[in-house]
């Protein structure tokens, strides 16, 4: 029985799933800046909700297509993206050791995938642009980080081709 388990150790059966979770350790860091940055978009959010309320109150008209709305809108996506920037090239910049490829891209995604459609699912209601904000907002932010990172891509790609 001991030599039975000596042989296959030295076959490498072992080694294999070995190599697998090291090679899942080194995308946990990214996983890590993906709950970051939803903890860091639900705080932004929390803080821009004061002045947008006033912003809205203070609206005149107050239809369900005002260009305010649309404002509001824009608003929101501008933060969404900005923040998703600064936490990819955050982990880019502070953590060059680890992997920085589609999938450390999905894993910095993820956490705001599952917070946008999962636990505040959208209503995917367009008819106005009072009811399609929330909708709007849930999808940048699952996408956000997985369009910052092709366009990195593309960027490197072209600095590539270029030279």
């Amino acid at each position: 029985m001991k030599s039975l388990k000596l042989s296959v150790f030295r076959l490498g059966i072992g080694e294999k799933s070995r190599g697998k979770l090291t090679a899942f350790i080194r995308y946990i860091p990214a996983l890590v800046v993906g709950v970051l940055l939803v903890v860091l978009s639900l705080l932004a959010f929390d803080i821009a909700a004061y002045y947008m309320l006033d912003f809205l109150i203070s609206m005149p008209e107050k239809g369900e297509n005002s260009i305010k709305l649309l404002w509001l809108i824009l608003h929101d996506i501008g933060l969404i993206f900005i923040l998703s920037a600064c936490a990819y090239y955050g982990y880019r910049t502070l953590l060059p050791k680890f992997p920085d490829d589609l999938y450390a891209a999905i894993l910095i995604q993820l956490p705001s995938a599952y917070l946008a459609l999962y636990l505040m699912p959208p209503s995917l209601n367009f008819r106005s642009l009072s009811s399609s904000a929330p909708s709007v907002t849930a999808i940048a932010l699952s996408i956000s980080v997985l369009v910052v990172f092709g366009g990195n891509q593309a960027r490197l790609n072209k600095q590539i081709r270029s030279v």
